[in-house]
């Protein structure tokens, strides 16, 4: 079964709600609490909370944090204060699973030395923090070409 992404995680909004969506992402967060599993989903664009149940929960296996899955459920409001909306999962796909240790905390927990953070740069970049700077980074230096162009430089 291969999901095709229908919406990033930003997009959901209260029109969706009681709508079928496909999202994808990276689990940032697992929490098992006996028939329901809470899954925390991370795409470039946000966060979402995932609620599992039911024999999808009991076949969820050896998912664990990091791994990159597409989940394919219904939209539905929640009372969870860090998320506007989560989706009850119908179906998850496992598309790439995580090697455990990880070699850099994404969440940040951990602290990495600057030569693991560098070889194990994609991982390093799921972190808030890290990807705020580059973000950051990015848009100062678009601006500063911006300006440099309208004033005719030549970048080499």
């Amino acid at each position: 079964m291969v999901f095709v992404k229908t919406h990033d995680i930003a997009e959901l909004t209260s029109e969706l709600i009681g709508k079928q969506v496909v999202l994808g992402g990276w689990i940032e967060d697992l929490r098992k609490l006996g028939k329901m599993t809470f899954i925390t989903l991370r795409d470039v664009s946000g966060i979402s909370q995932i609620i599992v149940k039911g024999e999808l929960n009991e076949n969820l296996g050896e998912i664990n944090r990091q791994s990159v899955v597409s989940v394919k459920g219904i939209v539905q409001e929640t009372k969870a204060r860090d998320f506007a909306f989560e989706v009850k999962a119908d179906e998850i796909e496992i598309l790439g699973k995580a090697i455990h240790p990880l070699p850099v905390d994404p969440i940040g927990r951990l602290e990495s030395n600057i030569d693991t953070r560098l070889n194990h740069r994609a991982l390093d970049m799921r972190n808030q923090k890290t990807a705020s700077i580059f973000k950051l980074r990015h848009h100062v230096l678009q601006a500063l070409r911006k300006i440099l162009s309208e004033k005719k430089f030549i970048e080499i």
